[in-house]
């Protein structure tokens, strides 16, 4: 990982899940967090942090360093440096939820944050029309931030045109490590999980977020598919998604964790994998190939 490339140098972030992030409880003696981290804990809904992150990430020290990489999706390339300060930011994606995939995240009914207030529906309530309010903020805030960085770096074409589509910003592709080698020899394992996985079956592996229209792919198999659908993965869909396959006899869920080796198993034993998102880069297309 990138952590191991440069093993002095510190590591900043809003908050850590030492609890859930294996990799977090790894380096935790060079991770330093923000005032969030006494929060999320405490907080069912990660999402209500959000109007707080851009205080947060602004409020990192970072005058004593000569060069800053930040890496993320979203808030991290707001961090503020000394003019002299070298900042490089690996953007994945213009903010999801801000930009290029507001429905997904909102839901169908969201109201366009062009429309001024007083043609926005008598109908809308008080909360809407709050929530409204902050999105503007917030994309403010984050056409703001991605200029801060002095260079942008990406990780597929597919990002580079919307990161200069949505902050008129150019940007270098460097395309993330993949070590095929690690994955032929997993092949060979042949380490099967603790589950039952059908006879034959399609395979979705991935995060149970809202980008990744988990979501569009239940909803296409409950009309009538006969084939299995195995889906592999956690996130903040995973009860939502739980609650509407329970009445779909042909999906299986996997929400337990699954080693590397197992994993490959899932992999080699699919008809096909199913990618319904639109994908910065698409690890697992790599990882079933």
């Amino acid at each position: 990982t990138i952590f191991e490339e440069y093993p002095t140098a510190d590591i900043y972030t809003l908050y850590a899940d030492y609890t859930g992030a294996q990799w977090a409880r790894k380096y935790k003696k060079r991770i330093q967090t923000t005032f969030l981290q006494n929060f999320y804990r405490f907080i069912p809904k990660k999402q209500w942090l959000v109007p707080a992150m851009p205080f947060a990430i602004e409020s990192l020290n970072l005058s004593n360093y000569d060069c800053v990489l930040s890496i993320g999706s979203s808030f991290a390339k707001g961090v503020i440096t000394r003019p002299e300060t070298k900042h490089v930011s690996y953007v994945f994606t213009p903010t999801r939820f801000l930009w290029l995939q507001r429905e997904v995240y909102m839901g169908k009914n969201w109201i366009p944050a062009f429309l001024p207030r007083g043609k926005a529906g008598a109908g809308m309530t008080r909360s809407v029309r709050n929530d409204i309010g902050i999105m503007k903020w917030l994309r403010k805030w984050d056409s703001v931030a991605a200029v801060r960085p002095d260079e942008i770096v990406t990780l597929s074409q597919f990002s580079q045109k919307n990161i200069e589509a949505v902050y008129k910003r150019k940007s270098e592709i460097l395309y993330p490590p993949f070590d095929v080698s690690y994955f032929r020899s997993l092949m060979k394992k042949d380490r099967k999980p603790s589950v039952t996985l059908p006879s034959s079956y399609f395979l979705f592996v991935g995060r149970l977020e809202p980008y990744k229209r988990v979501d569009l792919l239940v909803e296409t198999w409950a009309k009538g598919h006969k084939e299995n659908l195995v889906i592999v993965g956690t996130g903040t869909e995973k009860k939502k998604l739980i609650n509407i396959i329970k009445v779909i006899k042909n999906i299986t869920f996997i929400t337990i964790p699954l080693t590397d080796a197992e994993l490959m198993y899932v992999y080699k034993h699919a008809r096909a994998l199913i990618m319904p998102q639109a994908e910065d880069f698409g690890y697992t297309a790599l990882e079933a190939l």
